[in-house]
């Protein structure tokens, strides 16, 4: 795949991007992950399709409802510190969740309070990642960097919503948030590397 003189290979030699690219690709295999865990989690704490629906369907009204508030802090705020921030909540919220689940502590009104929280910040996290690869990629390098940004989304849903499920099944929802939870972790750890040769300023890309 080549988009002008730059192909998508030839992207990767920044490692600004390399840590991008990583943190965000195990960021989307957990945000792929977290959904199905959380409805193992819910289903064998109360076996209610009600009760799952309300679990889910929190997550996901908070990641539509702050996905342009997200945008807004990625304009605002220090992009690595957003991405930061975002991944050590979300490994944190998944991380209460799995602690709960395994000690028998978990209520539905616990999991649907987190699963908010768990949904906010990956709406924040997603457009300010789109906002920072102009910060780490010539502008020459835009375009195919994209792609491969948008490749690594794609392929990252698709592994983390297979792969979270096989996992969960065979060591349960407890230790499938675990894993998540860790998943987030080192995501965190991926974009805590991303060093700009220059200062980034807020607003720009």
């Amino acid at each position: 795949m080549t988009t002008g003189t730059v192909s998508a290979r030839g992207v990767l030699r920044h490692a600004a991007f390399r840590w991008l690219l990583a943190g965000r690709t195990v960021g989307i295999v957990g945000n792929a992950v977290a959904p199905i865990a959380l409805a193992f989690a819910v289903l064998d704490l109360t076996g209610s399709p009600a009760d799952l629906g309300l679990v889910v369907a929190s997550r996901s009204v908070a990641n539509v409802a702050v996905l342009l508030f997200g945008g807004i802090l990625a304009d605002r705020l220090p992009r690595s510190v957003v991405l930061v921030s975002t991944a050590l909540a979300a490994a944190a919220t998944q991380a209460t969740i799995a602690a709960l689940v395994l000690t028998g502590s978990a209520t539905v009104a616990l999991l649907v309070i987190l699963s908010v929280v768990n949904g906010a910040v990956a709406a924040v996290s997603l457009p300010t990642t789109a906002a920072m690869v102009p910060d780490t990629v010539p502008a020459a390098a835009l375009r195919p960097a994209n792609a491969v940004i948008r490749l690594s989304l794609n392929g990252g849903t698709i592994v983390g919503a297979s792969a979270g499920a096989a996992v969960i099944a065979v060591v349960g929802a407890g230790w499938g948030l675990v894993i998540d939870a860790a998943a987030f972790a080192l995501a965190a750890a991926c974009f805590a590397r991303i060093s700009l040769p220059r200062a980034t300023t807020p607003g720009r890309g």
